[in-house]
């Protein structure tokens, strides 16, 4: 796993009120295999029922062993946190979050190597069988609902494994009349914009449950996601001078000054490969999406 915080960092722990210790554990716990599905070509999804509290915030993961062993692997938390629960800045989850989730369940994406000594045991599990969990981990790519704007999830292939927790939390927090889906002719109080890519349907995870969600390019018969796409899907943008800088090691353009697009605001999250998170990057600086509404994560 990789990330990579594209802008100002934010204190994800004051913006959910949880103590630093919750949200990242260094104690193995146990949790108990509920099912395991096919969720794409060389793709589980992997259901667990952790025995205590996991709090997590979407976009982050879960350190995964079977007892007795060192050797462990991370792994995305696909689901969101439960209906009903909710993370703010002014701290309200403090109350609501933590003993909520007790024994609740939780899906990771899990790419299975042929070759691993982990994941081809994992997609082996039955019901019942019991592993290891720690965590959750990561806050550089994670997405609480209080951040303003519209919500961009750009993924490829597995990458869209945490972006379906975080699409799943943003419509379950949303408003009663903004609960339908985009695809479904009604805007949402909160507007989410997905893009997936993959080289087929079967490379897409879950995308049979959520392919009316999901706006797709499937690159075996279709153009890669590209900046035409993006500006289709999130434009047009208005046109404005560029001047060019240089943000980690991708030199891309960006505006001059805030766009009116801007102004509105769009919160975005790009994960998948590393080229691909480059290109889709290098393209949103470039319609005018300030840096510091970015984040990305590598993802294979």
């Amino acid at each position: 796993m990789h990330d990579e915080h594209h802008g100002v960092d934010e204190v994800l722990y004051r913006d959910t009120g949880l103590r630093r210790d919750a949200l990242r554990s260094d104690t193995w716990r146990p949790a108990t295999v509920l099912s395991v599905e096919h969720a794409a070509e060389d793709m589980i999804a992997l259901t667990l029922r952790p025995e205590t509290t996991i709090p997590h915030i979407p976009g982050q993961y879960l350190d995964v062993r079977f007892p007795g062993e060192r050797r462990s692997r991370s792994f995305s938390i696909a689901s969101a946190p439960p209906a009903g629960e909710s993370t703010d800045a002014e701290g309200s989850a403090i109350e609501t979050l933590g003993p909520s989730l007790v024994g609740s369940a939780i899906e990771l994406g899990i790419r299975v190597l042929p070759w691993g000594n982990l994941t081809p045991r994992l997609a082996a599990a039955r019901p019942g069988t019991v592993v290891e969990i720690r965590g959750p981990v990561g806050r550089g790519f994670t997405w609480t609902p209080d951040e303003p704007g519209t919500l961009v999830l750009i993924g490829a292939g597995a990458g869209v494994t945490p972006l379906i927790s975080m699409y799943e939390h943003a419509i379950r927090t949303s408003t009663p009349q903004g609960t339908r889906r985009r695809s479904g002719g009604t805007d949402p109080a909160r507007s989410v914009i997905f893009l997936a890519s993959a080289r087929t349907p079967d490379h897409l995870y879950r995308y049979a449950r959520y392919r009316d969600a999901m706006t797709t390019r499937f690159t075996a018969e279709e153009p890669r996601i590209d900046r035409a796409f993006l500006e289709e899907h999130l434009g047009p943008f208005p046109r404005e001078p560029i001047q060019r800088r240089t943000i980690g090691r991708s030199r891309a353009a960006t505006r001059t000054a805030p766009t009116q697009k801007d102004a509105a605001g769009v919160t975005v999250r790009v994960c998948g490969p590393g080229g691909f998170i480059g290109t889709m990057v290098d393209a949103l600086l470039d319609l005018g999406v300030r840096s510091e509404r970015i984040r990305s994560e590598g993802f294979t």
